[in-house]
């Protein structure tokens, strides 16, 4: 374990000490108004040794229910009663979180730039500073995430299932649904495997607004791995998760047609191959195509805006083959 010597923990050039539990402030750099950008961490250190978790959100800025999942632990986290220490990151990319925006200001995507450069794009050197400062301390990543504008995700994990320590992270996390997905080159999730540190994807809910259904099953779920872990004990008994069903790969059903489309299955539904999902209409409601599903499997994302064009990805679905 990288944390197993009770020793400080520096970030930006700060320690912090076993027994402690601090905020800090990691500067990234200056918006052309000279004010400085600063990503925000929680630090609880445990007096007694053990791994170190990172909990991490808002790699897209728009994506905030893992903000609001870290809110809900902080309170209950003491480092008298921890063993190791938990780093919680609710935004890292900032720029985009102040601007409502998925992305970096040069439109990058951020969850592309991993493990970055410091003498790179905005995008580059803001991966280069996290992981510096947060990814090479965690021996254990829960990388919160949410669909994007015009989606909605079912609540599930996604990770490396042939790899047996994250696949291992994964069902102590007690998803219904986890979902197998190698890393792709550039995701925060790639460099942790890089860096030997065991990484989960919680996926669930949309962008800009709080899921409350979704933040409960995240919350439910990290106390999990904390248990799970021996880092330490929720503040109440949790319930026992379900049986988590685990699924090899995914598929996009997509639009035949232009239209209105209204979807009549729900996510986390399971579906048989060829069953009706729904139709599109015109927009005086007259049925132009009917929507079936490509695959048996369980639905685990959706669009949300009813206006779709011929060829756009509408229902995705999991499948177990």
């Amino acid at each position: 374990m990288k944390n197993r010597k009770p020793l400080p923990l520096a970030f930006a050039g700060l320690q912090i000490h076993p027994g402690e539990k601090k905020r800090i402030e990691i500067p990234v750099s200056r918006l052309p108004t000279q004010t400085w950008v600063s990503i925000p961490v929680q630090v609880i250190y445990g007096e007694k040794p053990g791994p170190c978790i990172a909990l991490i959100s808002g790699i897209h800025g728009d994506e905030i229910n893992g903000m609001e999942v870290m809110r809900e632990l902080v309170p209950h986290l003491d480092p008298k009663t921890i063993r190791g220490s938990i780093i919680m990151v609710p935004v890292v990319n900032v720029f985009g979180f102040l601007n409502n925006e998925r992305y970096l200001p040069d439109r990058r995507d951020l969850n592309r730039c991993f493990p970055g450069n410091p003498k790179g794009s905005m995008g580059a050197r803001l991966a280069h500073l996290f992981t510096q400062e947060i990814l090479h301390k965690a021996d254990y990543l829960i990388d919160f995430h949410t669909a994007t504008v015009g989606r909605m995700n079912y609540p599930h994990v996604r990770t490396n299932l042939r790899l047996q320590k994250n696949a291992a992270l994964a069902k102590m996390f007690g998803a219904e649904v986890i979902m197998h997905t190698s890393p792709t080159e550039g995701t925060l999730r790639d460099a942790a495997r890089k860096y030997k540190c065991q990484a989960i994807v919680f996926e669930g809910g949309g962008p800009n607004v709080f899921n409350n259904e979704v933040i409960q099953k995240a919350v439910s779920g990290t106390w999990s791995v904390l248990q799970k872990l021996k880092i330490c004990m929720p503040p109440k008994k949790i319930k026992p998760n379900p049986k988590s069903k685990l699924y090899k790969s995914s598929t996009w059903v997509r639009a035949h047609r232009s239209g209105i489309f209204r979807l009549t299955e729900n996510l986390g539904d399971e579906v048989e191959q060829k069953q009706p999902l729904g139709i599109i209409s015109n927009i005086f409601g007259d049925t132009i195509a009917k929507v079936k599903a490509s695959q048996s499997g369980t639905i685990i994302g959706m669009a949300t805006d009813p206006k779709v064009h011929k060829g756009e990805a509408i229902v995705h679905i999991a499948k177990t083959s």
